[in-house]
């Protein structure tokens, strides 16, 4: 999806995020084009309440996620530096993560994919 061949210069704007949604089976979806919105605690804390939620931002190879449950960062971590979950619960996705090599304390190991996305987002 490329939005920019139908907004042009009026895609990337600073102060209001261009996003798209839909629903696939039992799950909603949202895509920030180009922002990093989804990064504020009020936006995703409005998103999660009643139920669950799950933003995802990369930039090259760095990645952030956040998981949010009734309003509240459940988990919270990046791969910029050795990984540091924080949060209500930073341990609650170790189950999922630890086996991608996402550690506690660790830096993500280089020959990782990022099919842990895919992991994380189907495990639920």
């Amino acid at each position: 999806m490329d939005l920019a061949d139908d907004l042009g210069d009026d895609l990337f704007d600073e102060e209001e995020p261009v996003v798209t949604s839909g629903i696939d089976g039992s799950w909603t979806w949202a895509w920030e084009q180009g922002g990093v919105h989804g990064l504020d605690q009020r936006i995703l804390s409005r998103v999660s309440g009643g139920t669950e939620a799950v933003f995802h931002y990369n930039e090259k190879t760095m990645h952030w996620l956040k998981y949010a449950v009734g309003g509240e960062i459940i988990v919270d971590f990046h791969t910029l530096q050795a990984i540091e979950p924080t949060g209500q619960d930073p341990a609650r996705l170790d189950d999922i993560t630890r086996p991608l090599g996402l550690i506690p304390g660790q830096p993500r190991p280089c020959t990782a994919s990022w099919s842990w996305r895919r992991t994380l987002l189907t495990s639920g």
